[in-house]
């Protein structure tokens, strides 16, 4: 059962980021070096530790669905590729090293904190479910900011929830740099290579049709076929670990 101390110190830790991100002058990078440094210090405190794990079948997973949905946009009409930018190099450098700290920051907080935290008292269910709506919310911001339209800005939160249970299955399978492989792929590839966001990207793409394909400037997250990429995602995720646990079990007697 969750104490009212519990629930009292995870809000206060989630307006604690949610300020960090939204108000800090610091520029982003300061500010996810912050949000490591405050998850570090509440789970310090928790008594949670770092399971480390291996990042290589999230960073998979997420090359694979993110390469998936571009092909499925573009063979959609959803946007027609311009070219490739002069100066790609530099933004495939700033989106790496951007990424790695986003990544880190936010795995740390929501999975390796708020979930580990809620897992000890509300149980793994509810950890996942409160943990991931905390995830998603946290993106109502860029949403505001970038006017997305309410049924795009309804698709994008339930594909940030989707793809944050994906994050917390691989966290829980097999460790905290499995999810942030996959939140670190995710985010690169769809920034800074394929170009869905106005950040620099290597690729220079230009949108057509209609938002729900190709989710506008928000990015696929808000599109029909980034929700349906996520959830297979978790369902071949699902399936991966389970079929994997099976083996390692071995037959019944």
């Amino acid at each position: 059962m969750i104490r009212a101390l519990d629930v009292a110190r995870i809000i206060f830790f989630y307006i604690l980021i949610g300020s960090v991100v939204l108000f800090s002058p610091l520029g982003p990078l300061p500010s996810y070096f912050l949000i490591i440094v405050l998850s570090l210090i509440f789970m310090l405190v928790s008594g949670i530790e770092i399971r480390p794990g291996n990042p290589v079948v999230g960073t998979t997973a997420a090359t694979l669905a993110m390469i998936a949905l571009f092909m499925i946009i573009y063979a959609a009409g959803g946007f027609y590729i311009d070219g490739l930018r002069p100066d790609f190099a530099n933004a495939l450098l700033w989106g790496a090293v951007l990424q790695l700290f986003v990544a880190t920051g936010e795995e740390l907080s929501f999975r390796n904190y708020l979930f580990a935290d809620l897992d000890k008292t509300a149980g793994r269910k509810a950890a996942a479910v409160i943990s991931s709506l905390g995830f998603a919310v946290m993106h109502l911001p860029s949403l505001y900011f970038l006017n997305a339209g309410p049924v795009e800005a309804g698709i994008a939160l339930i594909t940030i929830f989707t793809a944050s249970i994906v994050m917390t299955v691989l966290f829980i399978k097999a460790g905290i740099l499995a999810a942030i492989g996959f939140h670190f792929a995710w985010n690169f590839l769809q920034y800074h290579v394929f170009g869905f966001s106005h950040m620099d990207a290597a690729l220079e793409i230009t949108k057509t049709g209609f938002t729900l394909l190709n989710g506008g400037i928000f990015g696929p997250e808000a599109s029909v076929p980034g929700l349906i990429v996520v959830a297979a995602t978790l369902a071949a995720v699902w399936y991966y670990y389970s079929r994997k646990e099976r083996k390692t079990a071995g037959p019944e007697k």
